[in-house]
């Protein structure tokens, strides 16, 4: 005769230890998770991003002093007779410019537009860099014309001088001397008023 109870006791055991191994399996599950979970981790990059600095300044005393100039303000001193012009008269003029202090990044310098008023029949002017001295009464270099004026019409030169930024923060970089050199024709009528206004450009490189 089968023993029901004992057949009962273990089913009941059976049937507990597999409510033990469900619940094992559940803490087991989960202690998993837990673990997959904490594999992972961040990493992270910044960056700080400044601008640098650009300033053109130029003299109208022949290098002794630099500074900003309004159009108004940059009136160059030709040599004579600059008020008393003959056809067939050429004045001079220099206008040194550089990069000033704290400046970051080298230049190249162009001119750009230029105003005129007044009369100007019989006039030319030719600008240009003067590579060999200091000295805008030296002979004009043609390799090194930056621009002519013929008149009220403008020409642009071939040349683009590069100004460089001074060696450190503090020191300004070297001058490049423009010159100009002013022309009267044999068609200059008398008592004629010229004002002219160029400007430079000077464009980070």
């Amino acid at each position: 005769m089968q023993d029901h109870s004992t057949s009962s006791i273990f089913g009941l055991t059976g049937h507990r230890k597999l409510a033990a191994a469900l619940a094992g399996g559940l803490v087991l599950s989960i202690g998993t998770m837990a673990t997959l979970a904490s594999w992972n981790d961040s990493e992270f990059a910044g960056a700080t991003f400044t601008a640098g600095r650009f300033d053109l300044e130029g003299s109208l005393d022949n290098g002794t002093t630099y500074g900003q100039h309004n159009p108004s303000a940059g009136a160059l001193t030709f040599t004579a007779p600059a008020n008393n012009l003959s056809p067939g008269d050429i004045v001079n003029a220099g206008f040194p410019v550089r990069l000033a202090a704290g400046t970051t990044n080298n230049a190249s310098l162009r001119i750009g537009t230029i105003g005129i008023s007044g009369s100007y029949s019989g006039t030319s002017v030719i600008v240009w860099q003067n590579t060999t001295s200091n000295d805008c009464d030296a002979t004009y270099t043609p390799s090194t014309n930056m621009g002519f004026l013929d008149g009220s019409t403008f020409y642009a030169g071939g040349w683009t001088p590069t100004l460089t930024k001074g060696a450190t923060s503090g020191v300004a970089g070297a001058a490049v001397l423009v010159c100009f050199k002013m022309i009267a024709g044999s068609t200059l009528p008398q008592s004629q008023a010229t004002n002219e206004t160029w400007t430079f450009t000077a464009t980070s490189q």
